[in-house]
């Protein structure tokens, strides 16, 4: 029905009583399970910040799913980007959809990934410091590990920006991406470092993609017999090239220079980056100033 909010303080406040209520109500009932309703014992201070951090955990979600949602919210008569930060872009909330504007609109978008990804940086913090060494403490660091890998990967692909804010067209993530979230939380959920580098390749993107084929077999041939004596010692240079790459057909692509990739901050170019600084290779990319170069970063 119109909505709108005047700024970024007055989205949160939206964020809070819509979603970051149910953050303290989750942590009160969370560490009533513990014997004697301490998870962290004496410790306070801890669990002051902790009730804090509750709150960022709702929170993040909630802005994922703004910044994931506009185009359909806005075509619902909805609008949840604040006005001023609409005007800092040079643009009207009435024109966000409009294909002039969509670059500012972008920028704004992204302006918003920003605060979203430090809420869920503390929602990490808070789902890795509930106790993991009995059940009850598992299954809640589970609770909170399955959303929370999911919204760094839904913020991914939003930041990809081919989906955002288009009519008729929301960013989504992979199914296989969903089901490769479920099985690492549940093989990573007792390991701190296992839970940090499950939310880490979610917020790269370098979670559920397709296994990488197979090298392909070699194809190796005998060696040419000698030539006989009846026979000119003396034969062709292309002769020589073709039998050269039957023996070893790899030869042709062996080189040890610099390797320079352009689009490198996309999903596909900051993954071929990485493997190529895993085999060791010299890479320079091109990055475009202002983009989100978090991948390579």
């Amino acid at each position: 029905n119109n909505l709108r909010l005047r700024d970024l303080a007055d989205l949160e406040r939206y964020c809070y009583f819509v979603a970051g209520t149910v953050g303290g109500l989750l942590t009160s009932l969370f560490v009533g399970t513990f014997p004697g309703g301490a998870p962290w014992g004496s410790d306070q201070a801890r669990e002051t910040a902790m009730r804090e951090r509750a709150v960022s955990f709702v929170l993040g979600l909630q802005l994922v799913n703004i910044v994931k949602d506009v185009a359909s919210d806005f075509e619902r008569g909805d609008c949840f980007l604040p006005e001023a930060m609409a005007e800092e872009h040079g643009f009207a909330l009435e024109d966000t959809l409009d294909p002039m504007v969509r670059p500012r609109g972008l920028s704004l978008i992204r302006a918003l990934f920003d605060r979203a990804r430090k809420h869920l940086d503390r929602a990490a913090e808070y789902s890795i410091a509930w106790p993991a060494d009995d059940g009850e403490g598992k299954s809640i660091r589970l609770f909170h590990a399955v959303p929370l890998a999911l919204a760094y990967a839904t913020l991914r692909e939003v930041e990809d920006g081919r989906d955002a804010l288009v009519r008729g067209r929301a960013p989504t993530v992979s199914r296989s991406l969903v089901q490769a979230v479920f099985v690492d939380a549940l093989a990573s959920v007792g390991d701190d470092a296992a839970l940090r580098a499950l939310f880490e390749r979610c917020r790269y993107g370098a979670i559920g993609r397709c296994p990488r084929p197979p090298e392909p077999a070699r194809i190796t041939v005998a060696a040419r017999p000698q030539d006989s004596p009846s026979t000119s010692s003396t034969s062709s240079s292309r002769e020589k090239m073709q039998h050269d790459h039957a023996v070893n057909p790899a030869n042709d692509r062996n080189f040890t220079g610099k390797v320079f990739v352009t689009g490198g901050a996309g999903h596909l170019g900051a993954n071929l980056v990485h493997r190529l600084l895993t085999d060791g290779r010299d890479v320079r990319v091109l990055l475009q100033p202002g983009a989100n170069n978090d991948a390579i970063d």
